[in-house]
């Protein structure tokens, strides 16, 4: 029997690149989990939105040692999300840990499907709501709204940043009821 190194059997996929993110090998989970080809580059398992993050932060020169949020395509279709770690070493050749983060959003979309589901059915007719209302907006005497109000438009403004990756990740619905949400604070809607 043929002797594995220990780092082909790591559960979660595993590559050695060089600085140019050409995959000189992977572990036997990376093998799985993506389609390799002989000349395989690691930009080549990403989502096209994800490129540019990766070329910024996946070199050896980044100042970032931290994980990269990546949009990679695997084997089975479709967009999962992963934390990649990178590890580079003096000679340029680098270790890119990936590990998967789209368990953790199906979780949260599944409690925020549930919670629309909630409250489509408590709009009903006939039906009060199991929820607090949210207060209406309040404003200063110059007619302006309180530093709450305020910071919930800042926040607001922040998350309709965040619509475009949200979409890529199939996430909207999430997006969706959190932003209706705060609207409803600073519109004074019950």
């Amino acid at each position: 029997m043929l002797a594995v190194p220990e780092w082909r059997t790591i559960p979660t996929p595993l590559f050695l690149v060089d600085p140019t993110l050409s995959i000189l090998d992977a572990n036997l989970a990376a093998r799985r989990v993506f389609e390799l080809s002989e000349s395989a580059s690691f930009t080549d398992l990403l989502d096209p939105g994800s490129l540019t993050k990766a070329s910024r932060m996946l070199n050896p020169e980044a100042v970032a040692r931290h994980a990269v949020e990546l949009n990679m395509r695997p084997r089975e279709g479709g967009t999962v999300l992963f934390d990649v770690q990178p590890a580079w070493h003096d000679n340029g050749q680098g270790w890119l840990l990936c590990h998967p983060k789209s368990v953790e959003l199906d979780r949260i979309e599944s409690m925020v499907s549930f919670i629309s589901r909630q409250l489509k059915e408590d709009d009903a007719p006939g039906m009060s709501p199991s929820y607090p209302a949210p207060a209406p907006a309040r404003f200063t005497r110059s007619g302006k709204l309180t530093d709450a109000q305020s910071s919930v438009t800042v926040a607001l403004e922040l998350l309709e940043l965040l619509r475009s990756d949200m979409i890529e990740l199939h996430k909207e619905d999430f997006l969706n009821v959190i932003i209706s949400q705060l609207r409803a604070v600073v519109d004074g809607r019950d």
